[in-house]
């Protein structure tokens, strides 16, 4: 393996090369006043993310360009566009610093229905297709992204699988791959690493730093409770930023050591106090999403909402606006034509009434009008997806009832089991040990104990495992639930009370191509498909959120799926890369401490 790839010889760059761009010269005259606008917005207060100001002002465009702002009607020609803004707030079109599209559910044609009609118009497309379909799946959804108007930009997948050994993949990523895909213009930066293999100095990990450091490229990091001398490691020679923080005094640390630290949505009310209790600069503060399923995106938002919990969170409105627009723009290297309202930048703007609410009125996107109070003025139509990015799940064998028993080597006594805990939300898991009892050779559940079981099943074609497990916080009295979507390889997982339900739901998501199943007593209750890749549905982003909210809803209400946590919570207990101590893959329980695999049953006491 050698230390740089193809690219760093120029064999690939040549795919960044361009010509010397056609909209300067009538910028230039718009900008002089020699030649009209094609679109005016009058009487508008300029939300200023480079001075941290708010003043009356208009904006002028030419093509897809910000070519005025000041006083702009002079620029107004007899075929110009004009917007009253009637007073109100002239946002930048915000830049999502990490979402994983694929967590949505749908297609990035319907992420682009759905956000751009909240003043979301860039996102940092973070890989979950790589870890099923590998490069051919990223050029996939690299085509997809080249015709829709929503600004999509890759963070390149640097591990893929995560961890080697502790989980079954269903391919994996060369260091070639990788620097193929740095190589697009498209690419922003260098996706969420493993910093074990950074601070083990594998070789296939620094060449791959050293690529995008050769690129110019930021790497983005994946440290939550790294701290002191490791922390100072990678720093210094991996990440440029890191959306893992546990705590407040987490940020200030990375901040302290040159890193940007990404909020996102899910942790930035209890990370906020860095910023409000310290009194810091927040120019290396960005905010993002992450994962959030298209119901909740529907009802609540993108970044937008980011935005919005980091005002409540007293956070200042124009400050959390920053960390939305020009902050992400200057890290990911796109500030000359993103992130701000300011001539030659592309013309992305949020008009809205209100800066704590961000409530978008009118959103323009590439110097077009592209939503008007929500309503998106765009025909998007529903991108189809070839064939081979289909049926994507293939077990080993149909999966029986049989496959879930906890089979031990005494016939009649107890046993000391580990049992994985869920807790705040899902996010947070741990593991107890119990005490329970054999009958028969098999380790039984007393329903007094609230466990559910759990399995996860290879389903790449591989070695068919099933391994098990046990739970506790799910909250299950009833039936079954299984997801196709399991950070990070993404193999099937059920959660259960009954052998025959968990095994109807496994099989059923292997009919449909993946998704979410929901079974009782032998009775598919709700299901949703997600076709590609067993990770998204192509439908309209409508049909798939209601789904989902019906889902949601069978599944509290029938089979008593916890109240306290999101169904989703699933795809994520076989996640190794954050800052949990436990998780389960189809390899076994997992020690994501150590990345070792841990025995499920320490000891048996016969009768």
């Amino acid at each position: 393996m050698t230390l740089f790839c193809e690219f760093l010889n120029g064999q690939i760059l040549d795919e960044q090369k361009e010509s010397m761009p056609s909209w300067r010269e009538n910028l230039i005259s718009t900008a002089q006043g020699n030649h009209p606008a094609d679109l005016v917005i009058l009487n508008g207060q300029l939300v200023n993310v480079c001075t941290h100001e708010i003043y009356p002002a208009g904006i002028a465009t030419t093509g897809n360009r910000l070519a005025m702002i000041g006083d702009v009607e002079t620029a107004i020609g007899p075929k110009t566009e004009v917007i009253d803004a009637q007073g109100m707030y002239l946002v930048p079109g915000l830049i999502d610093s990490h979402i994983h599209s694929e967590s949505s559910g749908i297609s990035l044609t319907q992420l682009a229905r759905l956000l751009l009609p909240r003043g979301v118009t860039t996102i940092m497309y973070a890989h979950e297709i790589a870890n099923v379909l590998g490069l051919e799946g990223m050029k996939l959804v690299r085509q997809e992204s080249q015709q829709i108007p929503l600004k999509i930009f890759f963070e390149v997948p640097t591990s893929v699988p995560w961890a080697s050994g502790l989980e079954m993949p269903a391919t994996s990523l060369s260091v070639d791959e990788v620097c193929e895909m740095l190589a697009w213009p498209e690419s922003v930066s260098l996706g969420e690493s493993d910093y074990f293999d950074v601070l083990k100095l594998e070789p296939h990990m620094l060449a791959k730093l050293d690529a995008a450091r050769a690129l110019g490229k930021p790497v983005n990091g994946h440290a939550a409770k790294l701290s002191g001398k490791p922390l100072m490691a990678i720093a210094g020679a991996a990440f440029d930023d890191d959306h893992e923080n546990s705590s407040p005094e987490e940020v200030i640390e990375k901040l302290r050591l040159g890193m940007k630290v990404i909020l996102r949505e899910a942790n930035l009310p209890w990370l906020a106090p860095a910023v409000t209790h310290n009194k810091i600069d927040t120019r290396n503060l960005l905010l993002c999403t992450d994962d959030k399923p298209v119901n909740r995106l529907r009802n609540e938002g993108g970044v937008d909402n980011t935005v919005r919990i980091a005002i409540i969170s007293g956070i200042e409105p124009v400050t959390a606006i920053q960390m939305a627009t020009i902050n992400a723009a200057e890290h990911f290297n796109k500030s000359h034509e993103l992130g701000s309202i300011t001539p030659g930048k592309i013309a992305d703007i949020l008009i809205t009434d209100s800066l704590e609410n961000l409530d978008a009125q009118i959103v323009i996107a590439n110097g077009e009008v592209v939503a008007r109070r929500g309503n998106l003025l765009l025909n998007l139509p529903i991108y189809n997806y070839p064939a081979w990015s289909k049926n994507s799940i293939h077990l080993k064998k149909t999966v029986s009832a049989q496959g879930f028993e906890l089979h031990v080597e005494i016939k009649k006594g107890s046993a000391q089991v580990r049992v994985l805990m869920v807790s705040q939300g899902g996010w947070v898991k741990t593991w107890k040990i119990e005490k329970l009892p054999i009958e028969s050779g098999l380790v039984v559940l007393p329903e007094i104990l609230a466990i559910n079981r759990i399995a996860v099943i290879e389903r790449h074609g591989g070695d068919g495992n099933i391994a098990l497990g046990l739970i506790s916080g799910i909250g299950l009295k009833h039936g079954a639930v299984a997801s196709s979507v399991a950070h990070d390889c993404h193999n099937i997982i059920v959660v259960g009370t009954d052998l025959e339900d968990m095994a109807l739901c496994v099989n059923t998501l292997s009919e449909i191509g993946g998704g979410f199943v929901a079974v009782d007593q032998g009775e598919i209750l709700a299901q949703v498909q997600f076709e590609v890749a067993g990770l998204i549905s192509e439908a309209p982003y409508e049909e798939v959120a209601d789904q989902l909210d019906k889902f949601a809803e069978v599944i509290r209400d029938r089979l008593d799926f916890a109240s306290d946590i999101e169904f989703g919570v699933l795809n994520f207990i076989s996640l190794q890369s954050s800052p949990h101590i436990a998780a389960i893959t189809d390899r076994g329980l997992i020690d994501t401490y150590s990345s070792s695999i841990l025995p499920l049953v320490l000891s048996l006491n016969p009768d």
